[in-house]
């Protein structure tokens, strides 16, 4: 095989592998886009580059839930253990 074909065929497998982590640390399934790497190769990257970040909008909506209800504790609409309970569900524990 010339080494130009097997270039080639290595930048493909590198471009599937990055299209899919970062796919996947922007909360994306890893296997879908690292088959869109494989089969667009740079063209796949640019577009797993401009995807936006879904993981960002769900922590920014759980830090406000989570200053609502510290809001209701304070004012004394819910408990304690109220507040623990919801905290420990926003925050995946």
């Amino acid at each position: 095989m010339p080494p130009e074909i097997l270039f080639i065929i290595i930048v493909w497998i590198v471009c599937a592998i990055v299209c899919g982590q970062v796919a996947s640390k922007k909360g994306y399934a890893y296997n879908s886009y690292a088959l869109l790497g494989l089969l667009t190769g740079i063209i796949g990257l640019i577009i797993v580059f401009v995807m936006p970040d879904k993981t960002q909008g769900k922590e920014s909506s759980n830090a406000e839930a989570l200053l609502a209800y510290k809001k209701l504790l304070d004012s004394g609409a819910i408990t304690q253990e109220e507040f623990d309970e919801k905290k420990r569900s926003l925050m995946g524990k």
